[in-house]
């Protein structure tokens, strides 16, 4: 919702009548985009399962994925939402699926996510047999992994550092940093 004042009749309100109009338009439905946004971190421990792949999906938020010596997956989440109450209703779900992938995404309130709400992931795991990390806004950052890795975010950029296999990383408003991979690579960056 688009809000104008004009500021030339200022002279004409009283001191504290711009302030008092912002209260009186945030509290319209569909008016948050001026409302700060609520934010919790999350944390869950998962069983790790060798040789099975991970599927980490968010919106609006970066995806963190990080390789080496543990014996579980450690996932962190930041969730930002436009009201507590959407705060309080949304998940961060590490479900397996018949195959064995680990999938990882936030599970918001009717399945819908409101303008500006977002949720970082970051992951950190022993191993993985394949790879795949999707962010609709937010950057995309890998390493210490093995295994096919396909990588997509629509606006941030894309780094992988010491991946043994395949990497596959496309952005459409981004920068794609890889080092030390150990495979081909395809990068798409528009």
């Amino acid at each position: 919702m688009a809000t104008s004042v004009d500021l030339r009749y200022s002279r004409l309100m009283k001191p504290g009548t711009l302030s008092l109009l912002g209260v009186i338009l945030l509290t319209f439905p569909g008016c948050h985009s001026l409302a700060p946004l609520v934010e919790k971190s999350v944390a869950l421990q998962v069983a790790h399962i060798s040789n099975k792949p991970l599927h980490v999906e968010t919106a609006n938020g970066k995806v963190e994925v990080n390789g080496g010596p543990r014996e579980d997956v450690a996932i962190t989440a930041v969730i930002r939402a436009i009201s507590q109450e959407r705060l309080e209703q949304t998940k961060v779900a590490a479900t397996r699926i018949e195959d064995g992938t680990l999938v990882v995404e936030a599970v918001w309130p009717g399945n819908t996510r409101k303008s500006r709400e977002g949720c970082h992931i970051t992951v950190d795991l022993p191993s993985v047999s394949r790879i795949n990390l999707r962010s609709s806004n937010g950057t995309i950052k890998m390493q210490g992994l093995g295994g096919e890795a396909q990588l997509k975010t629509s606006n941030g950029s894309i780094t992988v550092v010491g991946h043994g296999g395949p990497v596959d990383a496309e952005t459409s408003n981004g920068s794609i940093d890889l080092q030390d991979v150990a495979g081909d690579v395809a990068m798409k960056s528009s």
